[in-house]
């Protein structure tokens, strides 16, 4: 897969993202079907790959053309060696990934369809949930330097909440992806620039289900009185609502055969914020990310499955086209 080189990024004048978010192994297995409650099903294939929300965006952001620093946490074991490896490989910067004694790296356990691409995922936070204030304090002058900044809920909230006061100290743009999803403290939401929640997401937080474009849209407008200044809500294969200051409306999602849908939501999440870095309005932005996460899920695997900026762009223009025959 052909990746930008130093010289092409450079040229580019790159957008810079901070992410502050987790890293887990993902360890995958694929299966004819998922078993039911006490149930034993052989499977297909296993595999072990990077992941965690906060790592799967930082790499969608990264591929899709942002200069992508991260904070994060790992163990000091085996799969802490795999960690520093993938970033290695990535070519994102370990200078604030912290390594922490009495704890291990975090894991997702992930069972695959293989019939429907769906899946189910259970997370061992490890590291992930020591993530702490001062680890986001140590990178402020990264953040200070940033076009945006972004987080999850994968880590412990006493660091989202520094990002979140650090990114109003700096004037910085703030998205927050809310998964996994969970209670948060009083006034969350006040501040956030960009909230992108999937359909269950927003009903969890809206307190509305989320099937129609018209729940879409009454759930948006419930989270933006929350004080949420704009609200992407991906729907699947159906696309995402977005909610924004001066844009409403839905964005369609290019129709693919889905071979595993884990990562899809952090390929969006991902691809939407390297957008928004480089100043595109808020739909433009989502309908890339839209063809650059129909394109991932193509794919088998989470960051390995998503694709570069060229291969994205170029998708775009073909589903495009296609749409105005």
């Amino acid at each position: 897969r052909v990746r930008f080189s130093h010289e092409m990024r450079k040229s580019m004048k790159q957008a810079k993202i901070v992410v502050v978010g987790s890293f887990n192994v993902d360890i995958t297995g694929y299966a004819e079907r998922l078993p039911r409650n006490g149930e034993t099903v052989f499977g297909r294939s296993v595999s072990m790959g990077p992941g965690g929300k906060g790592f799967n965006q930082a790499t969608g952001a990264h591929r899709a053309g942002a200069d992508v620093v991260m904070v994060a946490g790992v163990g000091k074991d085996d799969f802490s060696n795999f960690a520093h490896r993938q970033f290695a490989s990535e070519g994102l910067s370990e200078k604030y990934v912290a390594e922490m004694d009495e704890y291990g790296t975090g894991c997702a356990l992930i069972e695959v369809d293989g019939q429907s691409g769906e899946n189910r995922i259970v997370v061992v936070q490890g590291a992930n949930a020591q993530l702490s204030r001062a680890h986001v304090r140590a990178a402020e002058v990264e953040i200070a330097s940033a076009d945006l900044v972004l987080t999850q809920l994968e880590t412990n909230l006493e660091a989202v909440d520094e990002l979140k006061r650090l990114a109003k100290k700096h004037g910085k743009t703030l998205v927050v992806n809310p998964a996994p999803f969970g209670p948060v403290p009083e006034g969350f939401f006040e501040g956030v620039d960009v909230f992108t929640p999937n359909e269950t997401e927003a009903e969890y937080y809206s307190g509305l289900a989320v099937n129609t474009e018209a729940d879409a849209a009454k759930a948006a407008e419930k989270m933006r009185e929350l004080g949420v200044k704009s609200v992407v809500i991906t729907m699947g294969s159906r696309g995402a609502y977005c909610a924004g200051e001066d844009e409403c409306g839905m964005v369609e999602s290019p129709v693919v055969k889905a071979v595993d849908t884990v990562g899809a939501g952090d390929a969006f999440t991902g691809a939407l914020c390297a957008k928004l870095a480089e100043g595109n309005k808020l739909m433009d932005a989502a309908r890339f990310a839209a063809c650059f996460a129909a394109l991932a899920v193509t794919r088998k695997g989470a960051c390995s499955a998503m694709p570069t900026r060229e291969e994205a762009e170029a998708f775009q223009r073909e589903f495009e086209a296609t749409k105005h025959k």
